[in-house]
Order: structure tokens, then C-alpha cells, then sequence
């Protein structure tokens, strides 16, 4: 149990590590607060609709039916499907994973559509 736990923090460690050479654009709790006022969220009778990650979250309503108006709630302007990649679970087919992107993917993007 002891060397499952050391190899989780050690994952961890260095995933804390990356995020804090390149950080992420938006907090995820920043995002957690958005969709909470979102309807489908709101009325979600599961238990803990919303589950923060170091890098996203996961939500858990159908990716079929709400990825779309998720990917186009806007956030400091921008609309969330670009600063964020959204994918249908693979545990579980009726949540969505929102990963947030980093600030230079943001910009790498960014400027690959200005050179367009």
C-alpha cells in the first residue's frame, strides 16, 4: 500500500511540477462555477455533478448532448471550447472531461490563427 501511495504522489508531484512551468489558462474552479449555474448541471440528481481535477474536471452529464453548449459558454470572452478539449468519458459515456489548456497552447493557437 505504502509504494501505491508513494507512486501516486510522486505522479502528482510531477504533474504540479509541469503545470507550474506552464500554467493552466483558467483555473478549473473558475470553470466548476460556470457550469454550475448551467440547467443540466444544476439538476444533475448524481452524486458530486462536478469533479475538479489538477488539470479539468469532469462533469457528469451526457457528452452526446451538452458538449456543444458547454464548448460554447463563454469565459473572459473567450468561448470555453477553445481554451478547454472536451472528450466523453471513458469510464463512464454520460460525463464529459473538460481538460483545460495550458497558457502557451492558448497562444500557440492563438497566433497560428492570425497567420492564417
Amino acid at each position: 500500500m505504502d509504494e501505491i501511495a508513494d507512486s501516486v504522489e510522486k505522479v502528482l508531484r510531477e504533474k504540479k511540477r509541469m503545470l507550474d512551468e506552464d500554467p493552466l489558462f483558467i483555473h478549473p474552479g473558475e470553470i466548476k462555477q460556470l457550469l454550475e449555474d448551467y440547467e443540466p448541471v444544476n439538476m444533475c440528481l448524481r452524486p458530486a455533478p462536478i469533479v475538479l481535477h489538477l488539470d479539468g474536471m469532469r462533469v457528469k452529464v451526457g457528452y452526446d448532448e451538452h458538449h456543444e453548449n458547454i464548448e460554447n459558454m463563454k469565459v473572459y470572452g473567450r468561448r470555453l471550447g477553445e481554451i478547454c478539449r472536451l472528450s466523453p468519458s471513458k469510464i463512464n459515456d454520460s460525463s464529459i472531461i473538460i481538460k483545460v489548456k495550458t497558457r502557451s497552447e492558448v497562444e500557440q493557437e492563438d497566433s497560428a490563427k492570425k497567420g492564417q
